[in-house]
């Protein structure tokens, strides 16, 4: 078949795609034949939704209103949804083409105690769910088509699309992806003629709804803001010739029957802020739930993004010393969109030669800062994020009753780990349980990501629980206690961020100034741990972070063996073999003119200087980097050094010798040994400095945030606290 429309969505109002009664079958048939003649005469949008938002157009096929025909229509709509999905799944002509449903415009789940789940969303993935590639899900902030209005930005989006999931799981062992076909806002109270400040208002909703998404990146397959074209068909007499409140492009001559011209409407800036935004993911984290942030490092253009949302109603105010330590910071551009209740929005943007140490966001502020540095930045880490979910969901909510959760085969180590409790409730019930992890009492916080729905009926969001990540083990049983009785735990999920084991107590040393080969790389590797370590193998991987077309590849070296302190191991990595693109006519690595007469429009003679390989040494599941660079096509070993992840990159197997107390600690934090004035330095998880001290028996961490932190000598000593 020809290529489909990448991220393209095809739909049909229900009035032109559904009669009650219908032959299913032979509707799914000509649906079929339908889009092989639309593909064999151009080009097929990839994803199609047999219906827009069909649910709430039922009552549109009946008389009057009735909830049993109500249910019997809405049956019918997910059985045609189910056979045209599996006879297009079926047809290998239209292989590319990925069917999606429902596009649900009102996901108020919690209705009726989850009524409103089982009978429409529930409905939908027990009949068609099979046979399509993802859920759609329409997120408005207002009201959509009928409900109340409410805000989905925050925490009640969060958990509309983890009920969504969880369920998934359930039915099928794996998270079947979103599609987020239309977002945005219902501006209401404007009146009914086209306004500026009306248009601009549905920006603070996309911004809110897309930090969210972007959490979901792995389980998303489109987000489609409702920002539609220049939509001429509203601009009709009935209508009063007013531009449609969702559009980009507004006449300059409003409420004249034909547009003398056109210009943007506020919602311009939508795209104006996030239009350069791209690159590779960058691990950040806010410790406030309303303040949303994302980050993207840019390889190729040496710039890192930092995006910033505030959520809450009152102004946030952001510290950014974490990032100000970048000494190399050439320029920083800060773009700022704020919008106002009743006034025209103000979209800034700004230059610096620094980052600043802080930024004040207003209630339903955008920041993107562009960090451009002098130099390229390397990835040192890794963190990997999963997400764990339970076999039971839709738990009722009962007094001093316990609810358990078992969440099995968890991978643990250093990181981060949370709990994501989403609950329907009343407003005058406890939004905060007893939540034990293994036994041990966690803090369920005061706060979630926006709003506190006290204008909506019931409380429907999803409360993030941070906890010490060291307190789970392979096999977990989580349990939740309230207070009091009504609602419902609609879904509990288990996220971790873990990150790459890097231990720093292997040294990468090199023997001799330019190797005598080309074609094997000698490696002296001492290992300098305090105990005996078994080792499962030895794995060295030569490979290209710097060249993009070419392709990583693996060379291994392994020993079997107990490795004990101060052993010398002494081996090579034999690149004979590697790929053709790096290789020249004699089998061995190219020179740098060589490499550039190769691919002439991918680099330059420049860039080739500062050729860059890494190597990377494995020890069982854990890895450490070095990196040397290649000089006039040959390599300068002088340049072998070792990169870690960070200066806490420790294997815990090793033994830690220092030793404090009390653990957990509130005020003062006391030492087992005198340390001779040696220096302290405390970190975060994450590997940021919090503090330095000058330390003889004692440090005071009354200052720190409750969480666990790492604590180091000048002389390479290492333990772990908990501040309370």
């Amino acid at each position: 078949m020809k290529s489909v429309e990448k991220g393209v969505v095809s739909t049909s109002h229900p009035n032109n795609a559904f009669v009650d009664g219908m032959d299913i079958e032979a509707a799914a048939n000509w649906a079929v034949e339908y889009k092989k003649d639309y593909v064999s005469n151009g080009d097929a949008a990839e994803f199609l939704e047999v219906m827009n938002e069909p649910f709430v157009h039922a009552n549109e096929f009946y008389p009057g209103w009735n909830i049993a025909e109500d249910n019997r229509i809405k049956l019918q709509m997910a059985q045609l949804y189910n056979e045209v999905g599996k006879k297009i799944n079926q047809t290998p002509a239209l292989s590319n083409i990925k069917v999606l449903g429902y596009s649900s415009a009102w996901p108020s789940m919690e209705i009726n105690d989850f009524e409103h789940w089982n009978e429409n969303m529930k409905m939908f993935m027990d009949t068609a769910g099979s046979n399509m590639f993802g859920f759609s899900t329409h997120l408005y902030d207002g009201i959509n088509v009928t409900g109340q209005d409410t805000k989905r930005s925050g925490s009640n989006s969060e958990a509309i699309l983890d009920l969504i999931e969880n369920y998934s799981h359930i039915k099928w062992g794996t998270v079947k992806p979103h599609a987020i076909t239309e977002y945005g806002a219902i501006e209401d109270g404007y009146g009914d003629d086209y306004s500026d400040i009306a248009s601009a208002q549905t920006m603070t909703s996309l911004n809110g709804i897309l930090f969210n998404l972007l959490d979901r990146e792995n389980r998303l397959v489109n987000s489609i803001p409702f920002i539609t074209g220049k939509a001429t068909w509203h601009i009709t007499a009935e209508n009063n010739y007013q531009p449609y409140q969702a559009t980009l492009w507004k006449p300059s001559n409003i409420g004249e029957p034909t547009p003398a011209g056109w210009e943007y409407t506020p919602r311009i800036h939508f795209y104006e802020l996030w239009k350069d935004v791209k690159g590779e993911r960058v691990f950040i984290k806010s410790d406030n739930p309303d303040v949303q942030s994302h980050a993207f490092l840019d390889a190729s253009t040496k710039t890192l993004y930092i995006a910033l949302n505030n959520l809450d109603e009152n102004t946030q105010t952001v510290n950014l010393d974490f990032i100000t330590e970048l000494t190399d910071v050439t320029e920083v551009k800060t773009k700022s969109l704020k919008i106002y209740p009743q006034e025209l929005p103000d979209m800034t943007i700004s230059t610096a030669s620094s980052i600043p140490n802080s930024i004040d966001l207003i209630k339903d502020e955008t920041v993107v800062l562009a960090c451009s540095f002098d130099s390229a930045k390397n990835y040192t880490n890794l963190i990997r994020t999963k997400s764990y979910y339970s076999d039971s969901y839709l738990k009722p909510i009962n007094a001093n009753n316990i609810i358990s959760y078992s969440f099995n085969n968890v991978e643990t180590g250093n990181g981060f780990a949370s709990l994501r409790m989403a609950i329907g409730r009343k407003h005058h019930v406890s939004k905060r349980p007893i939540v034990k992890v293994n036994g041990t009492t966690v803090t369920v916080p005061t706060n979630w990501k926006g709003y506190d729905q006290s204008n909506r009926d019931d409380f429907f969001g999803m409360i993030e629980i941070p906890f010490d990540i060291s307190l789970l083990q392979n096999n977990n049983t989580i349990t939740l206690e309230f207070p009091d009785s009504g609602g419902t735990v609609s879904s509990l999920i288990l996220n971790t961020e873990v990150y790459g084991n890097f231990p720093d107590a292997i040294a990468f040393e090199s023997e001799d100034d330019v190797f005598e080969s080309d074609t094997k790389i000698p490696v002296n590797i001492t290992y300098t741990s305090n105990v005996d370590i078994p080792i499962d193998g030895i794995e060295l991987v030569l490979w290209s972070v710097s060249n993009p077309w070419s392709q990583k590849w693996l060379r291994t070296q392994k020993n079997t063996s107990v490795l004990p302190a101060g052993v010398n191991i002494t081996t090579t990595i034999d690149i004979i073999n590697l790929p053709a693109s790096v290789l020249n006519e004699e089998g061995t690595l190219m020179t740098d003119e060589e490499l550039f007469a190769e691919n002439p429009n991918n680099m330059t003679q420049e860039t080739l200087i500062n050729y860059y390989y890494e190597i990377r040494l494995f020890v069982t599941d854990v890895a450490v980097n070095a990196g040397f660079e290649l000089s006039a096509g040959r390599y300068g070993t002088n340049y072998i050094s070792i990169v870690p992840a960070s200066e806490l990159s420790i294997d815990e197997k090793n033994i830690i010798k220092l030793r404090v107390y009390p653990n957990p600690v509130g005020n003062t934090l006391h030492f087992s040994n005198t340390l001779d004035n040696n220096t302290i330095t405390i970190y975060n998880p994450a590997g940021q400095k919090i503090k330095e001290h000058n330390a003889q028996k004692t440090i005071e961490v009354s200052d720190l945030t409750s969480g666990v932190y790492f604590i180091k000598t000048n002389k390479g000593e290492v333990s772990k606290f908990i501040k309370k």
